[in-house]
């Protein structure tokens, strides 16, 4: 399975790379995606996670629509993400309820279905 973990930036990046090696024990395998700087590919148990820094809270819907577009156009089930999380910060009212609905709104034209894991 293909999962992907999109952050804000380069710390977020550092930190959740860090946890899911030293809590998860998840191994370094190579350089993720050209669009996701900084990004790694993880592996553990033939599963792959992919945590990239999307240069900004402003930047996530974009990476996050491209990551969509190329599930959408991919032909195999190895070349697509099964999972995407997004993790950020609350560091400005009304971040979240805009997130939340580009989200909505990149899930929706491409007929993708969201679960609320809150």
């Amino acid at each position: 399975m293909n999962s992907v973990l999109l952050c804000e930036g380069s710390t977020d990046f550092a930190l959740l790379q860090y946890f899911m090696r030293k809590v998860y024990g998840w191994e370094d395998k190579e350089r993720g995606p050209g669009f996701l700087r900084p990004s790694r590919v993880l592996g553990k148990d033939g599963n792959k996670l992919v945590i990239g820094g999307t240069g900004g809270s402003s930047q996530i819907l974009s990476k996050l629509e491209k990551i969509v577009d190329n599930n959408f156009h991919s032909a195999y089930d190895t070349e697509y993400y099964h999972k995407i999380a997004i993790v950020t910060d609350r560091d400005e009212e009304g971040t979240e309820k805009g997130l939340v609905q580009g989200i909505q709104t990149v899930f929706a034209s491409y007929g993708v279905h969201m679960e609320d894991v809150r």
